[in-house]
């Protein structure tokens, strides 16, 4: 299938595997839609990944050519490494599938219902993306609310319990190089911790060194139906 200006075909079909998911989990961390100025209707696909993360790189090209038949191109920007997919069918899907700019991404409201094990492939690829780990936790951040709370609700289909912390946007400014950039959007890091890091470590296949030993205190229960976590604080406010 192809658009009628276009000498790019992909297939009509694509099953939904791990491994795509994968891909898509890639795209949600690190991925956007570039569309040229001169040429509106000419869309590319555009991975960035950390210079050191090689494996990552050739994983998302690999994928990227046995789902779609097509070749990548690579560019250096000097502090990053970007995967091009010149393809305005396979952009068009990407957008329609996970929406249009980092605060807009969101997970298709159906996959919430796919199988566990094919989940896993879109947390890997996200994790591997925009996951780090501090001492006793597993992060995933974004800057879109909807994609933080629908990852919230994965971790909850698992049986884990995972806490939110909205970081005000313009609060921590970052530095590349010699420049000072101020966030546009406010960031939301979710965070999964205690029992729940180690079972999503080892679901995820130990993407980090175990800390055994440290995960003796959790303070909320998973019942056959819901997550229960004790009451921290109570205050009021005013209604109007």
């Amino acid at each position: 299938m192809r658009y009628s200006n276009s000498k790019h075909r992909v297939p009509r079909k694509l099953p939904l595997t791990e491994d795509l998911l994968r891909l898509f989990g890639y795209f949600l961390a690190e991925g956007h839609v570039a569309s040229s100025r001169t040429r509106p209707h000419s869309k590319t696909v555009v991975f960035t990944f950390n210079r050191k993360e090689k494996m990552y790189i050739e994983d998302v090209r690999k994928l990227v050519k046995s789902y779609f038949a097509l070749d990548t191109a690579l560019s250096d920007t000097g502090t990053a490494i970007q995967i091009s997919v010149y393809s305005a069918i396979v952009a068009d899907l990407f957008e329609r599938l996970f929406g249009s700019g980092a605060s807009r991404k969101h997970l298709p409201w159906s996959w919430l219902y796919l199988p566990q094990e094919k989940q896993v492939g879109v947390l890997l690829g996200y994790l591997r993306g925009d996951g780090y780990k501090i001492p006793k936790r597993i992060c995933f951040n974004t800057v879109s609310r909807i994609l933080a709370e629908q990852l919230q609700m994965l971790f909850n289909r698992f049986g884990m319990y995972s806490s939110l912390q909205i970081t005000p946007q313009g609060k921590y400014p970052s530095t590349i190089g010699s420049r000072t950039f101020e966030a546009l959007h406010d960031r939301y890091d979710v965070w999964v911790f205690g029992k729940a890091r180690d079972q999503l470590n080892e679901l995820l296949g130990h993407q980090f060194p175990d800390e055994r030993g440290s995960s003796r205190r959790q303070r909320w229960m998973k019942t056959n139906r819901f997550i229960l976590v004790p009451i921290t604080t109570v205050s009021q406010k005013p209604y109007r």
